[in-house]
């Protein structure tokens, strides 16, 4: 294979995306290229960025509606570029709506579509299903409970394990250097996200302190975040951090309250206590709610099959309640506790089949240089 195809629409992805062409450059040499739509990691990956992933980044139903114009005007200029220049595959990292609809696009076009960080059929909109038997020739699997679903549908797929976890300093001491008087905020990577949960948890934080003025506190400002995105967190005493330093901080923080998504499976992952919180626009709740089938929303619950890391959704985001949660889950209590041997047992159920990072599972098949799994 000479050139690849991807699109990476968020940060988590990015960091996937650049950890796949890494494994594919040590297998293809230097003469493998990569084009696309990316970040600023991937660009200094060598990808050739051609939509920065910035203008694809929309979370809710409403504001992607708002958006559709400009979407499809981006997804025009990405498949132009691969008809014109032909890859020899295409690997589409997450951002489902979006991707799926391209990939309509790449397979009628005759290139190989490959999709990593599979749509969550699992936990709505199973009618999907039918989509990726007809537009995707090949799904990698993040979640062990994944591959019974994809077999039972005769979907191609691989299960390689989580993409976190060669990325998560795991070892033993995990933790030790936590303290208990500090809090870290983690108010998302998206501009919507922060748009409607930094207000809501800055409240949270002016309760808790009323309770505990010696609390110190950390906020992460994600990459796609700009300073003025956060100006109302500003004279607050808080301590900023850039998206870099995330993983030393979620292991020193006393509690992370943390936008629901990637970021509650890494602060679980390293053993820092959590609570989760999520608000969309209104009117997307309401439309998504009938296609949800599951009853919890963050994955370390779902993975786990109750609620671990309490979860703060929609009208629940309310700044009291989060603030009594986390006060107890910075003191000893009986639910701190149950949470930490909780996050053990989770630890135990990502792993990475083959001794493979999943970076490089996902390079071998591409490459062809490992058997696709579990077609039926």
């Amino acid at each position: 294979m000479k050139e690849l195809f991807l699109v990476s629409a968020e940060n988590s992805s990015e960091r996937y995306g650049v950890d796949v062409l890494s494994a594919l450059r040590e297998r293809l040499g230097p003469s493998f290229s990569c084009f696309g739509a990316g970040g600023k990691r991937l660009a200094a990956s060598g990808m050739e960025v051609l939509v920065p992933s910035a203008e694809l980044s929309v979370a809710g139903l409403v504001e992607v509606a708002r958006h559709i114009p400009r979407l499809m005007g981006l997804k025009r200029r990405l498949l132009e570029a691969c008809l014109r220049r032909r890859p020899q595959a295409a690997l589409l990292i997450d951002f489902p709506d979006f991707n799926l609809s391209l990939a309509a696009s790449l397979k009628a076009a005759g290139i190989p579509v490959f999709f990593f960080i599979s749509p969550s059929i699992w936990a709505w909109r199973y009618g999907r299903v039918k989509t990726l038997r007809q537009r995707v020739d090949h799904t990698f699997l993040i979640y062990p409970f994944e591959a019974p679903i994809y077999q039972r549908e005769g979907l191609s797929h691989t299960y390689v394990g989580h993409p976190l976890l060669p990325h998560l300093p795991l070892g033993e001491g995990c933790g030790e250097e936590r303290r208990g008087d500090r809090i870290l905020l983690l108010p998302g990577s998206r501009p919507g996200e922060v748009h409607r949960l930094l207000g809501p948890l800055l409240e949270t934080l002016h309760l808790i302190r009323r309770e505990r003025p010696d609390i110190g506190v950390e906020l992460i400002q994600a990459d796609s975040i700009s300073d003025g995105q956060l100006e109302a967190a500003r004279g607050m005493g808080i301590c900023f951090r850039p998206q870099m330093e995330a993983y030393p901080a979620m292991r020193e923080a006393g509690v992370v309250l943390a936008a629901c998504g990637t970021t509650t499976l890494e602060a679980a992952l390293l053993g820092a206590p959590a609570l989760t919180t999520y608000r969309v626009n209104r009117l997307s709740y309401l439309l998504g709610k009938p296609f949800v089938h599951i009853p919890r929303y963050s994955i370390v619950n779902i993975l786990l099959g109750r609620e671990v890391i309490p979860e703060f959704i929609q009208r629940r985001c309310q700044p009291r309640p989060m603030a009594r949660m986390a006060l107890e889950l910075l003191g000893p209590s009986v639910r701190a506790v149950a949470q930490q041997e909780a996050y053990r047992e989770l630890r135990n159920l990502l792993g990475n089949p083959l001794g493979l990072t999943p970076a490089g599972h996902v390079a071998g098949v591409i490459c062809g240089d490992l058997p696709r799994a579990d077609r039926r």
